[in-house]
């Protein structure tokens, strides 16, 4: 009697193994790509959140939210009354009670206050596709916060206003309350975007259009210091007054985070596609790293005449 057996010879287990991991090989890019599309998105829908903040602030008060008083100071509500262009913190503190942050707005009236809310991350600022909403190292700041104690740890933002198309030098702030008057800072004429040292733009500033003015974007911050708190464009509390870790400018192109390179002056995204950007009307584009330059710093003037060409974010 001859019996039949039947089953896999070691050279066909052999070939359907080396098929599925070629199925899998294929897939995964493609799972990947999904992945980040999805948080692409979800980037941008947090900075479409970001700008009805920043419009209905500007409604409130009939400015866009100023950059404070330099990076020695942070925000407290005390020193934010009628005249915004006269308080510490910067564009992100002024927001706080129009992104749902009252709580936290409220905690710096005092010196505690301060410690505890500069500690605090909140989920709106962090890019999904680069970290978690959660505070880093406060490692690399060389002058004491004017109007709080330096943490160990402080919140971060991935999103910075634009505050113009050429890098103007700023400072710590004056050092008291009392010395703000003779505290010396760059002229306004300097600045050409929407936010920067105790500045008081509105819309009706915006001579090229709002839909043709950079509000916020991306900043750069390389790989390797995403958590680490070991740039000096990402070593600061997201309360702080003006300064790189806040607020950046157009007079360099933006650069993917995967690029290595630590400009704290430059806007960037860890988004392999583009970086995720709002526009003084609120809406948001994802714009091509390769975008002509003097395009690009014309996005960052607001009364320039406009980019020199039409057009499509």
């Amino acid at each position: 009697m001859r019996s039949n057996r039947s089953g896999l010879t070691v050279l066909e287990l052999l070939v359907v193994i080396s098929i599925i991991g070629l199925l899998i090989s294929i897939s995964l890019p493609a799972v990947q790509s999904s992945r980040e599309s999805s948080r692409r998105t979800a980037c941008q829908n947090k900075l479409r959140q970001i700008g009805i903040g920043m419009h209905t602030f500007e409604a409130a008060h009939n400015i866009f939210p100023p950059d404070g008083w330099g990076w020695a100071w942070v925000g407290d509500k005390n020193q934010s009354g009628k005249q915004f262009m006269d308080g510490p913190g910067g564009w992100i503190f002024h927001l706080l009670p129009f992104i749902e942050q009252q709580p936290l707005y409220e905690l710096t009236g005092s010196r505690e206050g301060r410690n505890q809310a500069i500690q605090q991350p909140i989920e709106l600022f962090a890019c999904p596709s680069r970290r978690d909403a959660v505070a880093a190292p406060y490692t690399l700041s060389t002058i004491a916060l004017r109007n709080a104690d330096t943490p160990p740890v402080g919140s971060r933002t991935d999103y910075a206003i634009c505050a113009g198309d050429r890098v103007v030098s700023v400072g710590p702030g004056p050092t008291d309350v009392q010395g703000l008057s003779t505290y010396i800072i760059p002229p306004k004429t300097l600045y050409s975007g929407i936010s920067f040292v105790r500045s008081n733009v509105s819309s009706r500033d915006i001579s090229d259009g709002t839909s043709r003015t950079l509000a916020v974007a991306e900043k750069l911050v390389i790989q390797a210091h995403y958590d680490t708190g070991q740039s000096l464009g990402d070593d600061q509390t997201i309360l702080i007054g003006d300064d790189a870790d806040i607020r950046r400018w157009t007079q360099f192109l933006p650069l993917p985070d995967a690029r290595g390179i630590d400009d704290i002056e430059r806007f960037g995204s860890p988004h392999p596609a583009g970086i995720n950007v709002l526009f003084c009307d609120g809406s948001v584009h994802l714009l091509n790293y390769q975008i002509d330059l003097q395009i690009w710093q014309s996005l960052g003037n607001r009364a320039d005449g406009g980019p020199p060409n039409a057009i499509q974010p």
